[in-house]
């Protein structure tokens, strides 16, 4: 006979295997299962966002202009790999403690909330600011000052954002952390403060790519200096 719990069990075991079969792209995936802003997440207006999340490189790496929703597509980035990778774990790191507590209880929260992958896979009673748990993945929440050193634990994928204000020593003992993982995914993003330094240093040992915004007014390409609005991978 059936019961509620019987039916619980069927449709998280359902879930975690279909969880790690699933195909979808990483975008196709954050739209389908995530939302901004109490609405499903769209691409958009960041059209350029889409070629970044969906890169399958090890390391790929962002130099970018301000407030144009890395932070917010990355974050979607990780949930996608943890439940579509039961058993990993991730890092994403913010410059300091004080920016991941604000991160945690502001943004990252509100985004497990409103996916009902997380609600049936389940977090197992583990939910803190530096620690949330996904079916049978963890993601780890750690600043780069303020902390006194990296955790000692294993990593898959990790997300450092704000390169550029973070702690080199510290960023390259999260670098370690993925030393034992088959997937070793890096996802480095900044701003730029100083030419080969940080972002700009990691950017220029890359393929160099770059998105240019269109100006509607002139439908012309503008250039990275007219307009700051170009972000390069």
């Amino acid at each position: 006979m059936s019961t509620i719990y019987g039916d619980t069990l069927k449709e998280n075991v359902k879930l975690r295997f279909s969880s790690l079969s699933q195909k979808a792209k990483p975008s196709e995936w954050i739209v389908e299962h995530t939302t901004l802003k109490g609405r499903p997440y769209s691409f958009k207006d960041h059209e350029y966002q889409l070629q970044f999340v969906d890169d399958q490189h090890k390391v790929v790496v962002a130099k970018k202009c301000a407030q144009i929703g890395f932070t917010e597509v990355l974050l979607r980035w990780m949930l996608c790999f943890l439940v579509q990778h039961q058993g990993s774990q991730t890092i994403f790191t913010q410059p300091t403690d004080g920016d991941v507590s604000k991160f945690s209880k502001s943004r990252l929260d509100i985004v497990f909330e409103d996916c009902p992958i997380v609600k049936r896979l389940g977090t197992g009673g583990i939910d803190s600011v530096y620690l949330k748990r996904i079916g049978q993945s963890f993601f780890n929440l750690r600043g780069t000052f303020g902390t006194k050193a990296a955790i000692s634990v294993p990593s898959d994928a990790n997300v450092y954002d704000e390169v550029d204000f973070s702690n080199p020593r510290v960023l390259s003992q999260f670098k370690s952390r993925l030393q034992h993982s088959k997937y070793k995914f890096e996802r480095p993003i900044s701003t730029p403060t100083i030419p080969n330094f940080g972002v700009s240093a990691l950017y220029e040992k890359s393929d160099q790519k770059r998105v240019i915004i269109k100006c509607h007014r002139s439908e012309e390409h503008t250039s990275e200096l007219q307009l700051r609005q170009v972000i390069s991978y």
